[in-house]
C-alpha cells in the first residue's frame, strides 16, 4: 500500500479527478494540507481517518474527524477539509456507486451532502478492514483487482448504512450482539438458546425481539449471512463448492447446492459462471464442479 505525506501550501480551488472510475489512497498530511471544492464533485468521495485529526468545513456545518470518523460527501457538495492539528491520517476513495447501491447511500445528513458517522470496537475493526483493503486492490491494476476493490467498497457503504439505521432506531443491544455473533460464527450450527445465553435473556424474548428489530426470525438471517458470503467466495475465489460449502456450514455439497439454489435462482456453478462473465474475465480459471 503508498502512503503518501502530503504538503499542500496553495489553499485555492482543488482539482478533482475525472468522474467514473474508482480511485483511493491513504495519506498522512502535515499541518498545511487543504483541499477546497466550491463546488464539489461530480462522484461522490469518503474518506476514513486513522489517527491524527482533519476537519470540514460546510457553509451548513463544520466537523472534526479523529480516528474511527467516517466522512461521506455527496456529488456536487461544495466542501473544505484540511488537517485540524499537525498530522492526519486518512484514506480516501473517489467513486461512481453502482445500480445497486442508492439505498446503501441514503445516509443520514450532517449537512446537506455530507454524512459523518463514528465507529469503535468491532464495527471499526470491519469498517478499517474494509478500506485498507479497498485501497490496496484499486492499486494493483486489472479487472479482478478492480472488482476486489469495488466489493470492498460496496462492504464499507453496507456497514455505513447497516450502522445508520441502527442508530436511527436504537436496536437493542441484544439483538445488535446477536447480529454480530452471527456474522462472526457462518459456519457454526445454529443454537438460538446459545445466542440467547450470550446475551442474557430467554430464546422466545430474543427470536421476538430479533424478528420485531430486524423483520425476520434469526434463522433467515443466519442463512442470508451464509448465502451471501458463498457468494462472495464464488465471484472471487477458484475455491471448490464443497470447500465454500464448508466454509458456510454446510457438511453436504449437495444441499448446500440446493439451498444456494433456492435463494439465488441458479446452481453455484452458474451462478460463478454468470460473476465471471459480469466481470468481464473468461479466462480466470475458476472451478466448474457442483
Amino acid at each position: 500500500m503508498r502512503t503518501a505525506t502530503i504538503l499542500v501550501h496553495d489553499p485555492a480551488i482543488t482539482e478533482a479527478p475525472p468522474p467514473g472510475t474508482l480511485i483511493a489512497g491513504r495519506y498522512t498530511c502535515a499541518a498545511d494540507y487543504q483541499v477546497r471544492r466550491p463546488r464539489g464533485t461530480h462522484d461522490w468521495l469518503i474518506t476514513v481517518t486513522h489517527a491524527g485529526a482533519g476537519r470540514y468545513r460546510h457553509a451548513a456545518a463544520a466537523c472534526e474527524c479523529h480516528a474511527g470518523d467516517v466522512v461521506v460527501l455527496a456529488p456536487g457538495t461544495p466542501h473544505d477539509y484540511a488537517t485540524a492539528d499537525d498530522r492526519w491520517e486518512f484514506s480516501w476513495a473517489h467513486f461512481t456507486p453502482r445500480p445497486g447501491w442508492s439505498s446503501w447511500l441514503s445516509l443520514p445528513a450532517t449537512a446537506p451532502g455530507l454524512h459523518h458517522q463514528h465507529s469503535s470496537g468491532s464495527a471499526w475493526q470491519r469498517i478499517e478492514g474494509a478500506i485498507t483493503r479497498l485501497v490496496h486492490d484499486s492499486q494493483r491494476g486489472g479487472v479482478l483487482h478492480e472488482e476486489l476493490a469495488l466489493n470492498a467498497l460496496e462492504e464499507l457503504l453496507i456497514l455505513l448504512s447497516r450502522r445508520a439505521a441502527q442508530a436511527d432506531r436504537q436496536l437493542d443491544p441484544r439483538v445488535a450482539a446477536t447480529l454480530e455473533r452471527l456474522g462472526a460464527s457462518l459456519a457454526d450450527p445454529l443454537s438460538v438458546a446459545a445466542l440467547a445465553s450470550a446475551v442474557a435473556t430467554s430464546p422466545s424474548r430474543l427470536a421476538h425481539l430479533f424478528r420485531a428489530q430486524v423483520g425476520e426470525p434469526i434463522t433467515r438471517m443466519h442463512l442470508k449471512l451464509r448465502m451471501r458470503h458463498a457468494a462472495r467466495l464464488l465471484e472471487l475465489t477458484p475455491r471448490s463448492i464443497g470447500e465454500i460449502a464448508g466454509e458456510v456450514g454446510f457438511s453436504s455439497a449437495f444441499y448446500f447446492a440446493r439451498q444456494f439454489r433456492a435463494w439465488y435462482g441458479q446452481s453455484p456453478t452458474a451462478y460463478r459462471r454468470s460473476a465471471r462473465e459480469r466481470a468481464g474475465a473468461p479466462g480466470h480459471p475458476l472451478a466448474s464442479a457442483d
